[in-house]
């Protein structure tokens, strides 16, 4: 006798709202239910956990996918809905829970549900009385009455609501930020330069200002450079112009957060440890020119090789700013801004 093998593809941190659609279909009558995060019904402890999941996609009838939030990763579902399509393992149905707003857009789906009361007493009534559902078999339960079904369709909704995550997982940065993103032969070019030498560098620096895209990622960082917007294909060094360009006459801005910013680049490309410089930067927001401290705190590398490094700008209260600007007079490293506005007043 043909089996109603049934498998749910699911993340497995969305595992509590596959758990309540498995008991609805057992319930129903559905004994032969794939479920990877059931004990009961998962892999086994040893052995190719490929070949097991593979082999037992090739032996569904009825392939169901819990979708939830879109910035999740869905590659291995994906993978799982692809080989239930694999035309050597028969015909197989495919059925998508939209458990949010978030629209699935991983795979081709003609058959969606959403969680609400016509959608899934739509469901139900195709798991009882659909002759298709299972290719090659009978309805399950022809003879159940729509009372029936609108209830146990009911009870099925308020247990899938209550097991979807209430929020997606969200991050909320606090201060400005904007990313640098290098191409990968640009990193593999600072992988092989030291800081120390002088030479290297000035090459380090000419890398990161010259080639260094910025975009931003949170908050208003633009306008602490003097711009209203970033344009897409903005270069670290057109920032630094600018900024440069909105330095009032009549003050001295210290321009040492450019080195130590190409620094912490640096540092995080070649996989060194993290220091902090504490090196100045002066806003120059027309209505908000405070002291900030430009921050590296993390850097991406993806698989094509290219690097996005984050920078998060943090204020400085006025009177420790004042304390190291006092402890840097006089030192080589003394910003260049300082000194040409210092040669221009002697």
């Amino acid at each position: 006798m043909m089996s109603r093998f049934t498998f749910i593809s699911h993340r497995h941190t969305d595992a509590e709202i596959a758990q309540a659609l498995r008991n609805y279909l057992v319930d129903c009558g559905v004994k032969d239910v794939f479920l990877s995060s059931y004990p009961q019904s998962g892999p086994r402890i040893v052995g190719e956990l490929d070949d097991e999941i593979r082999t037992n996609l090739l032996r569904a009838k009825l392939v169901i996918l819990i979708y939830t939030y879109s910035d999740q990763d869905w590659t291995w579902c994906a993978y799982e809905c692809g080989l239930a399509g694999d035309p050597k393992g028969g015909r197989t149905n495919l059925a998508v829970f939209q458990c949010t707003d978030d629209r699935p857009h991983i795979l081709d789906h003609k058959y969606l549900i959403k969680l609400n009361e016509t959608d899934i007493t739509r469901f139900c009534q195709q798991i009882h009385k659909d002759e298709n559902m299972w290719p090659g078999l009978k309805a399950l339960g022809a003879d159940t009455s729509d009372i029936d079904i609108s209830r146990r369709a009911k009870v099925l909704l308020e247990d899938l609501e209550k097991a979807v995550p209430r929020y997606r997982r969200e991050e909320k940065p606090r201060w400005d930020s904007f990313c640098i993103e290098l191409v990968h032969d640009a990193v593999a070019e600072l992988e092989e330069l030291s800081w120390d030498d002088d030479d290297q560098r000035s090459r380090i620096c000419e890398i990161v200002t010259g080639q260094g895209g910025v975009r931003k990622s949170f908050g208003v960082p633009e306008y602490h450079f003097g711009y209203d917007s970033f344009a897409e294909d903005v270069r670290l060094e057109e920032l630094i112009e600018r900024w440069r360009s909105r330095v009032p006459r009549n003050e001295s801005y210290p321009d040492g957060w450019i080195d130590g910013l190409a620094k912490d680049l640096w540092l995080a490309a070649t996989n060194r440890p993290a220091e902090a410089t504490w090196q100045l930067f002066r806003s120059v927001w027309r209505r908000n020119r405070e002291w900030l401290t430009l921050a590296l705190s993390s850097a991406t590398r993806e698989t094509d090789g290219r690097m996005f490094f984050r920078f998060f700008s943090y204020l400085v209260p006025d009177e420790v700013a004042e304390l190291i600007l006092a402890s840097s007079k006089g030192k080589p490293e003394r910003s260049r801004v300082v000194r040409l506005q210092s040669d221009r007043a002697s």
